[in-house]
């Protein structure tokens, strides 16, 4: 077994792994909908709802000082954002 502080650190390191491709799952879809230029499909609550669970771990990434965490949120947010954006421009709403 690992002492505390080990896994602590370990499992900290596999958060910031899980933000960084949170962040990164979102970008082929922002792809296709901007090459596409078609949005009609996406749901608009879908993206509003994770832009709204983003907003609250930008919080508490600065609450806590969790910088990873911060940056992956940010990044998301504006994927997200981009996301609502185009569904209300290009359709879908």
């Amino acid at each position: 077994m690992l002492p505390k502080r080990l896994l602590a650190k370990e499992i900290d390191n596999l958060a910031y792994v899980f933000v960084f491709f949170g962040a990164l799952i979102v970008l082929p879809q922002v792809y296709q909908v901007y090459n596409t230029e078609s949005a009609g499909d996406l749901n608009f609550y879908t993206y509003a709802g994770w832009s709204v669970g983003d907003i609250f771990w930008l919080i508490f990434a600065l609450e806590k000082k969790i910088y990873p965490l911060l940056a992956g949120s940010v990044v998301k947010f504006l994927l997200n954002l981009s996301i609502l954006y185009a569904i209300f421009t290009l359709g879908g709403v």
